[in-house]
């Protein structure tokens, strides 16, 4: 209930990104709010180790564990509606990029190869996941709410829903190295392309 209350302000920002990205560029933006995503992952895992296994009980029922637990959900929430905001303009930077080096317009193409990518790596993740629960007992039955609260069952949890993220969050710092799309580069493939449009109709 927490974290679906919290997917509300993630749309009101997804908006606001918009606004964001159009100003920045894709790029910066992918930096920027790579590095908001983790802090705030890491400000939600700090909160969880301190709550511990028998502690994390506390956030449904009230009180500072509650309202802490809430404003980091939000905040997670909305830097990670920015970066899938921001993802799907950079998939029409890639095509307009494409089209200005080979006169090639693919989006189709980039957002196939997109969408191949993320449901591999979906389905590698479930993979990941169901060995990961059956290294700690879990062989004929998925954890089920109810469960006792164990050490194992919590820093399995605590890897799989902020250690993984993180390490993506990283994985996209390192490609922003490499990413030559800025916003200056994208001004001048945009004015590229307008140029061959208009030297194309004059031809006409």
């Amino acid at each position: 209930m927490i974290n679906n209350s919290a997917m509300i302000v993630g749309l009101i920002f997804a908006f606001l990104g918009g606004v964001f990205i159009a100003k920045y560029g894709v790029k910066t933006s992918m930096v920027v709010w790579s590095y908001i995503n983790i802090a705030v992952s890491l400000g939600l895992f700090a909160l969880c180790m301190v709550m511990g296994p028998w502690g994390m009980k506390q956030i449904g029922i009230g009180g500072w564990p509650m309202i802490i637990y809430v404003g980091l959900m939000m905040g997670k929430n909305a830097a990670q509606m920015v970066l899938n905001t921001a993802e799907g303009m950079m998939r029409a930077d890639i095509a307009d990029y494409e089209l200005d080096r080979s006169g090639n317009f693919m989006p189709g193409m980039v957002g196939a190869c997109y969408t191949f990518t993320e449901k591999l790596i979906a389905s590698l993740g479930s993979t990941f996941v169901t060995f990961a629960v059956a290294l700690i007992g879990y062989t004929t039955v998925m954890p089920q709410m109810g469960d006792k609260p164990s050490i194992p069952l919590f820093f399995l949890t605590m890897g799989m829903v902020y250690g993984m993220p993180i390490l993506g969050w990283i994985c996209n710092l390192v490609a922003m190295k490499f990413y030559e799309l800025d916003k200056e580069r994208m001004v001048e493939i945009q004015t590229n392309i307008a140029e061959k449009k208009k030297a194309l109709s004059a031809k006409k």
